[in-house]
């Protein structure tokens, strides 16, 4: 039996929703979990207890990490086509 401290509760429904979803969304398991660990954890400890809002705010800070990491990315790539064309 594992047993929850009623407080930390919505932490661990927040971090189920949130690598559910990442998880469909194409990240390995242990990468969302990673991931979606930090902001929950980061949210939760700023004062955010409702689940869903936990979830919420950690997908879009994830989300928002992609697209950034994306860019970055496409900018190397085309700064080193650039110096080799």
């Amino acid at each position: 039996m594992f047993i929850v401290d009623a407080e930390l509760l919505p932490l661990y429904d927040a971090l189920h929703i949130a690598v559910g979803y990442l998880v469909r969304s194409g990240y390995d398991l242990s990468e969302a979990n990673e991931r979606a660990s930090f902001h929950i954890v980061r949210f939760f400890n700023a004062g955010e207890h409702r689940a869903l809002m936990l979830a919420n705010r950690a997908i879009s800070a994830i989300e928002k990490e992609r697209v950034e990491e994306d860019n970055r990315r496409s900018s190397m790539l085309s700064a080193l086509f650039k110096e080799l064309g």
